[in-house]
């Protein structure tokens, strides 16, 4: 809901101008970094693993998480949440200043 995520990042108008906590933001960045990663890491393929010559139903067979994958994801996703703390120092904590960077607006 817009506006519970308002009330916790503590939105509010000053002089015109629409800010929000750095500290809440950055705490919410954080803990979306979390949930979204943990979600892909659950919906991740894990894979058979097949040892040898042997025929076996993929079922049967032990499987695999693939770590490389994950990693590789989880640095893209990293990047991508520190691009918007960066975004949020830039815009000076002002909304609409932070959804023209985000959006890729020149500024």
């Amino acid at each position: 809901d817009d506006k519970e995520i308002g009330n916790y990042l503590n939105v509010n108008e000053y002089e015109g101008v629409i800010y929000y906590s750095k500290e809440n933001f950055e705490d919410l960045i954080d803990w979306l970094f979390s949930m979204y990663n943990l979600y892909k890491a659950e919906r991740q393929e894990i894979k058979p693993v097949r040892k040898g010559p042997k025929k076996e139903s993929a079922g049967k067979l032990p499987r695999k998480f693939d770590d490389k994958k994950f990693l590789a994801g989880l640095r893209s996703s990293h990047k991508y949440f520190i691009e918007l703390k960066a975004a949020s120092d830039k815009s000076g904590y002002k909304i609409d200043l932070l959804k023209d960077l985000i959006s890729g607006k020149k500024v």
